[in-house]
């Protein structure tokens, strides 16, 4: 793998079917030091369940496990730089999250009440693009990799 692609490549999203019929998926991704970080979420009757682990990348324990909101289905796991982890998502609930790689707290979240979140990608700058709805309006937009901020947004016809 070409290192550059380490920290920009978002991970593919895996559909299985768990013995009880419930879709349940997982994406992953590893960092510069070779751990796993692993997003495992499962679909049911009676809410959805996301987590976001981190595991050492030579013994396989969890260095940290971090239950995410109910409504989090992210469809790209993204790691900067630094080895912090940029989930973005639109289901029921759009999000543009960022998560410390080395303690799994919450850096900032983006502001995307207003949006449908397509997909997302990080430049070189660890600033993320994100295709996404606005009312009935296709939009590119770009978010701070420090803050979140919405940089720019460009009305896509």
């Amino acid at each position: 793998m070409r290192k550059d692609r380490l920290f920009s490549v978002s991970v593919g999203l895996f559909f299985l079917f768990a013995i009880s019929g419930n879709p349940s998926f997982a994406l992953q991704a590893i960092d510069s030091k070779g751990n796993v970080i692993f997003h495992s979420g499962k679909f049911s009757m009676c809410g959805d369940c996301f987590d976001l682990y981190k595991l050492n990348g030579k013994t396989g324990a969890v260095v940290w496990k971090k239950t995410l909101p109910e409504f989090y289905f992210p469809q790209s796991l993204l790691l900067d730089k630094k080895n912090d982890i940029i989930l973005i998502g639109g289901s029921d609930y759009s999000f543009i999250v960022k998560i410390s790689g080395a303690t799994g707290q919450t850096v900032w979240q983006a502001d995307t009440s207003s949006m449908f979140i397509m997909d997302g990608q990080m430049d070189k700058n660890n600033n993320i693009l994100v295709e996404a709805f606005v009312e009935e309006n296709r939009y590119l937009l770009k978010f701070e990799a420090a803050t979140g901020r919405n940089l720019w947004s460009q009305k896509i016809d």
